[in-house]
């Protein structure tokens, strides 16, 4: 898989989406958990902390209030990375469907999170259509943003090579960058390092 740019590829590998977000790669696959009761019953729980329809926000404030690490906090954490970070559902609401697939016997820490993104990454492209203006990519957004910014060069803001791209851009920065390139005719068209 590649990103086709106009100065050239980039390869997406699972080890290039490690090296972009720093999440586990390697082990067992995600697509190996199943639906099971203990997991659903979970899952019941998880769903009982929200009155309403639940939004990204919602989850974000119920990880900032909690005072540990218990599996309704992993199972927040595993929603709103998977809906930021990997793919979201065409119709705004939240993907949940391997929150029926988790409970407290799965170590989240041994599985392969990097191929699930580099798996829905490939999936994402293949369902979205250039060409229809009705066509919506929903994949990893954030990582093809900054695999861009990472792996292509603009003199006046670049990733530092001693700085992980997680861990420098953020949005005022890649804003910045979005307007330099805008104003210099350049953006998306940047040389590839």
């Amino acid at each position: 898989m590649e990103l086709r740019l106009p100065n050239g590829c980039i390869q997406i590998t699972v080890e290039l989406i490690h090296h972009i977000y720093r999440i586990p790669h390697g082990g067992t696959p995600v697509s190996s958990l199943v639906v099971n009761e203990s997991a659903k019953e979970c899952y019941r729980i998880w769903q009982s902390q929200f009155v309403k329809v639940i939004r990204p926000s919602d989850i974000v404030r119920k990880i900032e209030e909690s005072d540990d690490a218990d599996m309704v906090f992993v199972q927040n954490f595993i929603t709103l990375f998977l809906n930021s970070m990997v793919e979201c559902a065409l119709s705004g609401s939240l993907l949940t469907h391997l929150l029926e697939c988790i409970d407290e016997s799965v170590d989240i820490e041994l599985m392969d999170w990097c191929g699930y993104v580099f798996e829905s990454l490939k999936g994402c492209k293949r369902l979205w259509n250039r060409d229809d203006r009705g066509s919506y990519f929903n994949g990893p957004i954030v990582f093809l943003i900054l695999l861009y910014l990472e792996a292509t060069s603009f003199e006046k803001l670049n990733t530092p090579s001693n700085v992980q791209a997680m861990n420098f851009w953020c949005v005022k920065k890649m804003k910045i960058r979005e307007l330099l390139e805008i104003e210099r005719n350049a953006f998306g068209r940047c040389e590839i390092k």
